[in-house]
């Protein structure tokens, strides 16, 4: 929706300053490429600033496949999730 009318750029200068980002359902459906590189932009300009949570039920190594843009995909998994923590529940 920011795209669409022009917030965007002052949407994506407020996100680094916010303490804590969390990311509910990440990854429930694909990402376009323009969402992807959005995200990319948004994970770079967070990196060692900010807290991030991500929040999934798809597997870590399903995420890739879920990105429009691979090489994004491994930029985006490499800033997001360089001092991750995992936890899985039990079936």
């Amino acid at each position: 929706m920011s795209h669409a009318d022009g917030s965007y750029p002052k949407f994506l200068e407020a996100l680094p300053k916010t303490q804590l980002l969390i990311l509910d359902d990440w990854l429930r459906n694909p990402l376009s490429e323009i969402q992807t590189q959005d995200l990319l932009e948004i994970t770079d300009d967070r990196h060692k600033r900010s807290s991030t949570i991500l929040s999934t039920q798809i597997p870590v190594s399903d995420s890739h496949e879920r990105f429009a843009a691979p090489t994004l995909s491994d930029a985006i998994m490499d800033l997001g999730f360089d001092s991750r923590r995992s936890t899985t529940r039990p079936n």
